[in-house]
């Protein structure tokens, strides 16, 4: 009788720990299908996604306008999310964020989207349209800056500024 119940008590523990293991893989498994879906839904965004910089205006002081081309497939909802950073190569010039702001003069490290072309869907930058990004850096001295504008997926496109000078 007592070696029947620790079989039983034996084979208890074993079912209990199976079923223990089993549920644990399963919910484990079950998580990580849900990152491996999501992580491939932006991958796929990402790759969809495209920004090119054209027409380049500045005027040899710290104000740019640049006019971004979404030349991808996918749409960017916002401006506010898309950031626009100023590097410089060399001198004592910060590396900066610029801050958006949606509309009104620029203070010094601010940028704006002045114009969207394109009527499909307002305040929208769809595929195909420009955006016109007015900013004003902040520099210690003159110098030339890189301009990085990127998009909330990461995509980033840039575009050198010679001879800009700090504000006056």
């Amino acid at each position: 009788m007592a070696s029947t119940l620790a079989g039983l008590l034996i084979l208890a523990m074993f079912l209990t720990t199976s079923l223990l293991t089993f549920r644990s893989t399963l919910f484990g498994d079950v998580a990580v299908s849900g990152a491996t879906r999501d992580a491939n839904k932006v991958m796929g965004e990402n790759a969809r996604t495209g920004i090119k910089i054209g027409n380049v205006d500045q005027d040899n002081t710290c104000w740019f306008s640049l006019e971004v081309e979404n030349d991808g497939s996918t749409r960017v909802l916002d401006a506010v999310d898309m950031d626009v950073i100023v590097q410089f190569a060399s001198g004592n010039n910060a590396a900066q964020r610029l801050t958006y702001v949606p509309s009104g003069p620029l203070a010094v490290g601010e940028w704006t989207d002045t114009a969207l072309t394109g009527s499909f869907e307002p305040g929208i930058f769809n595929p195909g349209e420009m955006l016109t990004v007015d900013g004003k850096a902040l520099l210690t001295e003159p110098g030339t800056a890189t301009v990085t504008v990127g998009t909330p997926q990461g995509v980033t496109d840039s575009v050198d500024l010679v001879d800009m000078a700090p504000c006056v």
